[in-house]
C-alpha cells in the first residue's frame, strides 16, 4: 500500500511540475493563463502524460511490462460489456438527479464547457487520445497492479477504486464546491463503482488496451452527447 500511495505522491508532483511549468508556458504562448476557463484542455492533456509516463515506466521496470494487445473476441466482449455497465450507472446517476432534486455540483470541466462550449468537443478528443491511457495505465496498470501483489485480485480493485476516487477530488475543489456536498458525496461513490467496474474488467481480460477504450469512449460519448443538449452533464 505504501507503494501504491509513494506512486500517487511522485504522479502529483509529476503532474504540478509538468502542467506548471511547460502547461504554463504553452498557455502563455497562445496568450492565456492557467485560470482561463479554456486552459482546462491543456492542463488535462499535461497531467495525462504525467501518468502516462510514469505508469509505463513503473509497469515497465517494477511489473511484468505492459499488458497491452489486440483484443480477443473475449476481449471485445468485455469491451462492450464494461461500456453497458457504466452506461447503467450514468442511468442510474441520472434518475437518481431527477428524482430526488440532489444538486448536482459543477466541477471544473463543467464550469468550462458551461463558459466555452467547444472545450466539451475537444475534451472528448482528448479522453480518447490522452485520459484512457493515462489514467488507465497508472491507475489500472501501476496501481493496480502492485496492489494485487499484496491484496489479491479483489482487495486491489477496491484499494485502486477509492484512490481513482480521491483523484477527483480537485476537480471539485477547482469548481469551489464543498466537499461535504450531498451531491458531491455521491458522485465520488460513483465514480468508486466505476473505477471497480473497470477494475474488474482488467483483472478479468489482462489486457489494459481493454480498460483504456472502455474509459476513453466513455468518456467522449458523454461529453459529445452533453455538447449536443442529448445528455446531462453529471
Amino acid at each position: 500500500m505504501l507503494v501504491a500511495l509513494g506512486l500517487l505522491f511522485v504522479a502529483i508532483v509529476g503532474q504540478s511540475l509538468l502542467t506548471g511549468v511547460i502547461g504554463a508556458a504553452t498557455l502563455s504562448a497562445v496568450g492565456l493563463t492557467l485560470a482561463d476557463p479554456t486552459a482546462i484542455v491543456v492542463i488535462v492533456v499535461f497531467n495525462q502524460l504525467a501518468l502516462i509516463g510514469i505508469g509505463a515506466v513503473y509497469l515497465t521496470r517494477r511489473l511484468d511490462g505492459i499488458p497491452f494487445r489486440k483484443p480477443s473476441k473475449n476481449g471485445v466482449q468485455w469491451l462492450v460489456g464494461g461500456l453497458v455497465m457504466m452506461f447503467v450507472v450514468y442511468g442510474l446517476q441520472t434518475l437518481v438527479y431527477s428524482a430526488t432534486g440532489l444538486e448536482n455540483p459543477p466541477d471544473a470541466l463543467a464550469q468550462a464547457g458551461a463558459a466555452e462550449p467547444w472545450v466539451l468537443l475537444a475534451m472528448a478528443v482528448v479522453a480518447i487520445v490522452f485520459v484512457g491511457p493515462g489514467e488507465e495505465l497508472f491507475y489500472r496498470g501501476a496501481i493496480q497492479g502492485r496492489l494485487r501483489r499484496a491484496f489479491g485480485p479483489t482487495g486491489a480493485i477496491a484499494l485502486a477504486s477509492l484512490l481513482f476516487a480521491a483523484v477527483h477530488i480537485p476537480n471539485y475543489l477547482l469548481g469551489n464546491v464543498s466537499l461535504l456536498a450531498p451531491g458531491v458525496l455521491f458522485n465520488l461513490g460513483l465514480i468508486v463503482v466505476i473505477g471497480a467496474i473497470i477494475g474488474a474488467v482488467y483483472e478479468y481480460t489482462e489486457n489494459l488496451l481493454i480498460p483504456i477504450l472502455i474509459h476513453g469512449l466513455y468518456d467522449a460519448i458523454i461529453l459529445v452527447g452533453v455538447y449536443s443538449g442529448i445528455a446531462p452533464y453529471l
